[in-house]
Formats: structure tokens, sequence, C-alpha cells
């Protein structure tokens, strides 16, 4: 079975409250999610996964979860 791409979005709104919650500085949250999603994340530049803020963007993008990706996972 094909993994969501949804999945990633829920994925790091929990990572964020996560972080939020046991107020992870920002230097440290790429290597969190970096630790976590290997498989993924070895695929990316080095350069893109330092940064959390980056990697999340470029994971995001690559999934391609535009508003024609919604539209199409909730239309009756």
């Amino acid at each position: 079975m094909e993994a969501d791409p949804l999945d990633a979005v829920v994925f790091f709104r929990r990572a964020e409250q996560l972080f939020a919650d046991y107020k992870i500085p920002p230097e440290f949250q790429a290597k969190v999610i970096s630790a976590r999603g290997k498989a993924v994340l070895s695929k990316l530049n080095p350069e893109v996964t330092a940064e959390y803020k980056v990697m999340k963007a470029v994971v995001l993008q690559e999934l391609k979860l535009y508003a024609t990706t919604y539209l199409e996972k909730f239309k009756w």
C-alpha cells in the first residue's frame, strides 16, 4: 500500500507540536526528524536536511501537496 502524501502534513504538524511542547531549539529540530526519517531524508541533499523549515518545504514540495491534491483526496 502506497503512503498517503497527506500523512506528511499530519506528521509535520505533530512534530512541530512536540517541538513546542518540549521546547526543542530550532538548531536541533532537523536532526530529530532526520534520525526518525532516514529512509526518506537520505535522498535529500545534506544542505536541505540541516534546517527543519527548509527540509519540510522540500519534502512537501516533492510530495506535490497542492490544492488539487486536497481536492482529489476529498472529492465526493
